[in-house]
């Protein structure tokens, strides 16, 4: 798995025991880093799993003051569901107009169902884009 950036680290750790999800390498990279929240500051997506279900989820941490959030892994985004199990690629998308600073999150199953996932007015939103 790759290392967690330095700022990153004690705030995932604290998340983590605290939401009792451990990260798994699902997915290469195991996680990803772009400014998902708009701020200007980068923040990391983190693959997990939670620890009782074994419900995959992706984790973002932000490195501004909007803290962490779980998508997946027990907790329901749109057509995602609530285990991104079936999920086989991820990756950053830019935004997708010039009045948008905020990187998306592809995530997809080859062939199959596809999503972006994206921050907009405080928390992380799906928008269907295949299946």
């Amino acid at each position: 798995m790759s290392p967690l950036p330095a700022w990153a680290e004690v705030r995932f750790s604290v998340f983590a025991q605290s939401h009792h999800v451990q990260r798994v390498a699902q997915l290469t990279p195991s996680l990803l880093i772009g400014d998902f929240d708009g701020d200007g500051q980068r923040d990391v997506a983190i693959v997990v799993e939670q620890r009782s279900t074994h419900k995959t989820g992706i984790v973002f941490i932000h490195q501004g003051q909007r803290g962490a959030y779980l998508v997946g892994a027990g907790h329901t985004l749109g057509n995602g569901g609530d285990d991104f199990r079936w999920m086989d690629s991820w990756k950053i998308a830019p935004p997708t107009s010039n009045a948008s600073h905020v990187d998306q999150l592809l995530v997809e199953r080859e062939s199959s169902a596809s999503g972006m996932i994206y921050f907009a007015r405080g928390r992380y939103r799906w928008k269907q884009l295949g299946d």
